[in-house]
């Protein structure tokens, strides 16, 4: 194998498995915010823990829960949609 097919054929690698790897990391997310979903009440009182969570996502408006809300899901969709994306770019 020349030098010029070995460079492309590992670059090619490299790249799919940094693709692998950004598809995983999107994946844990999505799950991790599925379940931050199911187990917060914006409207009662938040705990320590829970609202650690929460910033552990970049959420930082805890005490509006309609504004907790929405960035929610807007991280939600912003998440899937980046994961669709890697996800089409990796199949081609």
């Amino acid at each position: 194998m020349n030098l010029n097919k070995y460079t492309e054929f590992k670059e090619i690698f490299e790249q799919s498995s940094i693709e692998s790897s950004e598809i995983l990391i999107l994946e844990k997310k999505l799950e991790d915010l599925k379940m931050l979903c199911q187990e917060l009440n914006p409207f009662a009182k938040i705990s320590v823990e829970m609202r650690n969570r929460l910033r552990s996502f970049n959420l930082h408006e805890i005490d509006d829960p309609f504004l907790l809300t929405n960035h929610m899901i807007m991280l939600t969709e912003d998440t899937i949609e980046k994961l669709e994306i890697l996800k089409a770019q990796s199949k081609s």
